[in-house]
């Protein structure tokens, strides 16, 4: 009983973490784009470079794109995919993540970059028609936001923990600790017992 417990508390504490990191990019997400949006006067502008606040001449600019499309422009006019879609993923996503045992640091930063990501730019198909973007890299590249930045870095950092983490951290959770008291560690509440 005192396990499952422990057992509960521990999710309880690791889905806690994820939301907070989901909020807390959500709301700069949101933030940021408010403040782009007031900074043009709600009016999109045709051409990032001439029309944008250059952040490093030639190479960065605050612009404002209005994009009805999937993150980074691809897919135009495609939101009523988009919107159920990105809700279905997102259930899918914290069932799985309520399911799982394990409570690495590395799952948990990607996990709520990754939500925060997806439900920002959620609520602007949801409630503007189109994902408004603002950062462009002058290579030329796509206009984007913070929610597209916490989609990329969340799911690289879900990568590298899915390929060189998940399995060993798996096992290793998985073994028995000497404290716990569990059968077959060699120790009880009352004490320890050594073995013959």
């Amino acid at each position: 009983m005192a396990s499952a417990f422990r057992s509960g508390a521990g999710r309880d504490g690791f889905m806690v973490v994820i939301s907070l990191i989901a909020v807390i990019f959500l709301i700069i997400d949101q933030v940021s784009k408010i403040l782009i949006v007031n900074a043009f006067g709600g009016v999109a502008v045709t051409d990032p470079v001439s029309g944008g606040i250059p952040i490093i001449d030639d190479v960065l600019y605050f612009s404002y794109q209005q994009n009805e499309g999937a993150a980074f422009g691809i897919m135009q006019g495609a939101r009523w995919i988009f919107i159920p879609l990105t809700i279905i993923v997102c259930g899918i996503f914290i069932w799985w993540l309520i399911k799982t045992p394990n409570k690495h640091m590395l799952l948990k930063i990607s996990s709520g970059l990754m939500l925060s990501g997806a439900v920002g730019n959620l609520i602007d198909r949801a409630f503007l028609g189109y994902v408004r973007d603002f950062i462009y890299v002058n290579i030329p590249f796509a206009t984007f936001n913070i929610a597209d930045s916490c989609l990329v870095i969340g799911t690289i950092l879900m990568g590298i923990y899915i390929i060189f983490i998940h399995e060993k951290h798996t096992k290793r959770s998985g073994e028995p600790q000497a404290d716990s008291g569990e059968p077959g560690t060699g120790q009880t509440d009352g004490g320890s017992d050594e073995q013959l």
